[in-house]
């Protein structure tokens, strides 16, 4: 379990190109000095292990595969940006391959409200620093009520009912 799930972020590194290329090896052909690249191999599968030449790998016993040299590489990269690398940050570079295999999804910026409907149930209770009760001290029953309602505002000094007390 634990090295399919290493495989796996070998290879994703390995697809999404985040793994260093290697540079070329370049080597004088002895009589007309011309230059001439030879590539270096590596495993598929352990992308630590480096070859000058074509063959298996020591590990699996899959077949090397050639290394991209770095001047195909950064043709393919993206442009750096005109800002510059932040400070204690590494800049990344990603091919058009690699972020469609990662999935990313990019849109150009609009301005649009940010409204959404939200429906819920709740309860509305009144501020109990604002409710006042009244008490009498005196025993009798209203003869009238001048609020309509339970919760109608009332100012102070306002009559609120009337009490016959006999």
């Amino acid at each position: 379990m634990k090295t399919t799930a290493s495989l796996a972020i070998r290879l994703l590194a390995l697809a999404l190109g985040l793994a260093a290329p290697l540079p070329a090896i370049v080597v004088a052909t002895g009589c007309g000095g011309e230059a001439e690249a030879h590539a270096r191999y590596h495993c598929p599968m352990h992308p630590t292990y480096v070859s000058d030449s074509p063959g298996d790998c020591p590990i699996c016993g899959m077949s090397l595969v050639p290394i991209e040299p770095a001047k195909e590489r950064q043709a393919e990269a993206a442009p750096a940006s005109d800002a510059g690398p932040l400070h204690g940050l590494a800049e990344v570079t990603v091919s058009e391959e690699g972020v469609a295999l990662a999935g990313v999804v990019t849109a150009v910026a609009q301005l649009a409200p940010m409204t959404r409907e939200i429906r819920t149930v709740g309860t509305v209770v009144p501020d109990e620093t604002r409710v006042r009760h009244v008490h009498t001290k005196i025993s009798g029953w209203v003869e009238k009520l001048f609020v309509g309602y339970t919760g109608q505002p009332v100012e102070k000094g306002e009559p609120i009912l009337s009490i016959f007390s006999p």
